[in-house]
């Protein structure tokens, strides 16, 4: 039922393939200020978020993105990855692509 709200209220693609373990990998394609605004309705919808009835907690969500927009991210000599966990106060990891290198990168 999510699911299907999600691609109906966003107008946007959304998938959820079968796993195997307890981590889900959703995909979501639309535009960017379009997933944020998904992600900003979804958060509070998780499980580990429900359990708390304050922000006070810690949460791990993980980013996969396209390894040209790595960059972006991270910025010349990790400026701008800096400025973003300073900012938001979270830990933003960004890890190295495994070989052989894939189109997406974890954040």
């Amino acid at each position: 039922a999510n699911i299907k709200r999600l691609r109906t209220d966003y107008k946007a693609s959304v998938t959820v393939p079968d796993s195997q373990g307890p981590e889900r990998i959703l995909t979501l394609s639309t535009n960017l200020g379009t997933v944020c605004e998904m992600m900003l309705d979804i958060i509070p919808q998780l499980e580990d978020y429900q359990k708390h009835k304050d922000l006070n907690f810690d949460c791990e969500i993980r980013f996969l993105i396209h390894q040209s927009q790595a960059g972006c991210i991270i910025g010349r000599a990790g400026f701008k990855i800096k400025e973003l966990r300073e900012e938001t106060n979270t830990n933003i990891k960004a890890y190295s692509p495994p070989a052989p290198p894939p189109k997406e990168r974890a954040v």
